[in-house]
């Protein structure tokens, strides 16, 4: 089978290449590409993406000035070869190994999606910044209420990590498009026709770059939840 991972950047210039040789030594799959999709890094973000790229034949890029991890993502899927898609942060905070666990769970199981979940029992987080338990403690009080209003059946629906088939990623229309959280407008809008589970992720501590958290991003979440609870 072959794989289309899609890693969104925005000044990301000292991951590069160290994400890109963990997913090749640690990511059992011999068939998949990496898409990067940078929104405009003031770094050497998109110089380094080109020097890996002319390194290795599996790489593609996508150069934007817009500034939307949600349409950064469905940019990627537009180019996306693979018969699965998996959304990836730059930030090395996802570990490749659990690619394996993601890639295993949706091919071995008739699901849409399989999330990659910060808060089920057997999910580890390494990150102990004041910054990320705050951000985790907040997710889990939304997490908590969007689950109660949409009827949603998972641990994560704002999850930045996950995989999906490239055949059920078809329908954009009524997405709201904006901000991070690309994961949850799929699922409210395809809650009754998705099938999708959880499995336990490990959290690893950041070691280059900063979060990406502000509050545009975080009053876009907002009315992003407002646009779907008008609907």
């Amino acid at each position: 089978m072959f794989v289309s991972i899609i890693i969104p950047t925005l000044n990301e210039e000292k991951n590069i290449f160290k994400l890109y040789y963990s997913i090749e030594k640690k990511f059992t799959c011999k068939k998949y590409e990496i898409i990067y999709v940078d929104d405009n890094s003031s770094d050497n973000t998109r110089l380094r993406i080109i020097d890996l790229k002319n390194k290795r034949k599996n790489i593609k890029y996508i150069f934007r000035k817009e500034q939307n991890l949600s349409t950064a993502f469905l940019d990627g899927v537009k180019i996306a070869k693979g018969k699965f898609v998996i959304l990836m942060d730059a930030d090395l905070q996802h570990s490749p190994l659990d690619l394996n666990k993601l890639l295993y769970k949706i091919s071995t199981n008739n699901l849409d999606i399989v999330i990659g979940s910060r808060f089920l029992e057997n999910s580890h987080n390494f990150s102990k910044t004041t910054k990320s338990i705050i951000r985790l403690i907040l997710s889990k009080f939304f997490i908590s209420i969007l689950n109660n209003i949409f009827k949603l059946n998972t641990t994560d629906p704002l999850a930045g990590f996950f995989i999906a088939k490239k055949t059920s990623l078809k329908i954009t229309k009524k997405l709201y498009k904006k901000g991070f959280k690309i994961l949850l407008d799929y699922l409210i809008v395809n809650n009754k026709k998705f099938k999708y589970t959880d499995i336990p992720i490990t959290v690893n501590k950041r070691m280059h770059g900063e979060s990406k958290l502000n509050l545009k991003i975080f009053l876009l979440f907002l009315n992003q939840c407002y646009f779907y609870f008008l609907k």
